[in-house]
């Protein structure tokens, strides 16, 4: 897939709540003539055993409550024609007992940032908050947040990302926070 710009989501550790969450991120990911192109998830805590399923149009929630059954998942969606700058996605789903879940919602770089100029890179953050914002609409999560490669690392408190996104008190709203580089992994960070 090469470099990766991820969005990750945080969840209460709840399944069958976030076995919601999970059901409606796929199905609106899938919502505009998109397809699901695989589904595996690994049947041991080492990964060395998978079960892989193959394409379908729609999101089938007993085939995500199994997903969530066992350990790590990836998901592979082509958005269709939801997005006009990104089409292949992969979604990654990481249960962390005692803590929270999460999705990483990995575009692909050279789709989101076609060159590096600022005006690119501004473009780049402006579709990255809005498309979390969608995301929050659809299934609220607790912290989001956006970078180069980002990944989970618990604990979540006093990580730095691109973009960090924190629900407020009012009903459906949120606050963004962005630091002083950009999401493309070259801008230095301080």
């Amino acid at each position: 897939m090469g470099a990766s710009i991820n969005v990750g989501l945080i969840y209460c550790n709840e399944l069958d709540v976030f076995s919601k969450r999970l059901y409606s991120i796929m199905d609106f990911l899938v919502s505009s003539q998109g397809e699901i192109l695989s589904m595996k998830y690994a049947l041991d805590e080492d990964a060395l055993n998978w079960v892989e399923t193959g394409t379908c149009r729609s999101v089938d929630s007993n085939l995500i409550n199994e997903l969530l059954q066992n350990y790590f998942a990836e998901i592979s969606i082509n958005t269709g024609s939801l997005f006009v700058n990104s089409k292949n996605i992969c979604i990654s789903v990481e249960k962390n007992e005692g803590h929270h879940s999460g999705v990483i919602i990995s575009f692909q770089e050279s789709e989101i940032i076609v060159d590096y100029s600022i005006e690119e890179l501004d473009s780049a953050t402006d579709f990255m908050v809005d498309f979390i914002k969608q995301v929050y609409q659809i299934a609220p999560f607790d912290f989001a947040f956006c970078d180069h490669e980002a990944e989970i690392i618990y604990p979540l408190n006093g990580v730095e990302y691109s973009i960090m996104i924190y629900p407020t008190s009012v009903a459906s709203d949120i606050l963004v926070e962005k630091s002083n580089w950009h999401l493309n992994g070259l801008t230095k960070r301080y």
